[in-house]
């Protein structure tokens, strides 16, 4: 591939995540996201699921609410591991699952378990028709074309990062305290340069 055709690459790729980023912008459900304030404020804790490429947003999503004071851990459940732990948490914990194309079968079985169970499930994935949507009680439908056989997940961080914001803006004390905290502690383990 010669420079031209690799810098039409990079541009096309720009151009998608930032198009996918302007659908966000007009079609996030403003109401659903304030649901989601509530239902994270009336949960003991919040676990995140997801399978394969996008167990890193579940990882990611479980940082950042930690780091403002909101209980979570991330779960891989590609395998049975990840639910052993889950399906023993309080039903108060608050579900929130990631599934896009090509839709793990482990993240629809997860989420259909522990939505039976009694748990509260939110589901944030790629289209009406996605498999997850039956098995949550709402769902974000978030755009996320790719190209090729990469992930776009660039409208989906978008989307944890506003909601940590708002929850930060809503408990500003607690956040600030948890940033506090969590910056002193790194200064004692000299984490940062």
């Amino acid at each position: 591939m010669d420079t031209k055709n690799k810098k039409d690459l990079l541009e096309h790729l720009i151009n998608m995540e930032i198009n996918n980023l302007l659908d966000i912008k007009n079609t996030v459900d403003i109401n659903m996201v304030c649901q989601l304030l509530t239902d994270i404020e009336g949960a003991t804790d919040v676990i995140f699921i997801a399978s394969r490429a996008s167990v890193v947003l579940a990882d990611y999503s479980a940082y950042i609410f930690n780091k403002i004071g909101v209980r979570s851990v991330g779960y891989d459940v590609s395998d049975t591991m990840g639910l052993d732990s889950i399906r023993n948490a309080d039903r108060s914990t608050l579900i929130i699952a990631f599934a896009f194309p090509r839709y793990p079968k482990s993240t629809m079985v997860t989420a259909r378990y522990l939505k039976n169970k009694g748990f509260k499930v939110v589901g944030i994935t790629e289209g009406k028709h996605s498999p997850l949507t039956g098995f949550c009680d709402y769902c974000f439908d978030i755009k996320c074309d790719a190209y090729s056989f990469t992930d776009s997940y660039a409208p989906v961080i978008l989307l944890i990062n506003y909601i940590v914001a708002l929850y930060g803006h809503m408990h500003a004390d607690t956040a600030e305290r948890q940033l506090k905290e969590f910056n002193e502690v790194a200064k004692q383990f000299s984490f940062y340069f």
